[in-house]
C-alpha cells in the first residue's frame, strides 16, 4: 500500500505532469470514495447482502488509511480534510457496521 501512495506522490511531484486540480483534492477524493463505500455498505446491508457489506467496510478502511498518508506526503492537509475524515470514520466504523446485526436480526 505504501508503494501505491509513493507512486501517486511521484506523479504529482513531476513538473511536466502537474495536475490542473489542487493537491488537496486528491486525499479528499479518496475520503469521498471511502464515504461512498460506507453508504453502499449500508444499502447492501438493508438488501440482505451482509458479506458484501462487510467487504465494503474493509475496503473503506483501506482507503481511510491511504488518504491520511496521501495528505501528509503531498503536504495537502487541511482543516476541512480532517473534519471530512472524521465524518468518514463515523460512517465507516459507526453507522455501517452497526446496521448489520440490526438488519440480520429482523429478517
Amino acid at each position: 500500500m505504501t508503494s501505491i501512495v509513493n507512486s501517486v506522490v511521484q506523479v504529482c511531484n513531476k513538473t511536466h505532469l502537474r495536475l490542473a486540480i489542487k493537491r488537496t483534492w486528491i486525499p479528499n477524493s479518496v475520503t469521498a470514495l471511502s464515504v461512498f463505500l460506507g453508504y453502499l455498505s449500508i444499502v447492501y446491508t438493508f438488501e440482505g447482502f451482509y458479506v458484501t457489506a462487510a467487504w465494503l467496510v474493509v475496503l473503506a478502511a483501506i482507503l481511510d488509511s491511504m488518504d491520511g498518508r496521501l495528505a501528509r506526503k503531498l503536504g495537502a492537509g487541511t482543516k476541512f480534510g480532517s473534519y471530512f475524515d472524521s465524518l468518514a470514520d463515523a460512517i465507516n466504523y459507526g453507522a455501517a457496521p452497526s446496521r448489520t446485526p440490526i438488519c440480520k436480526s429482523t429478517k
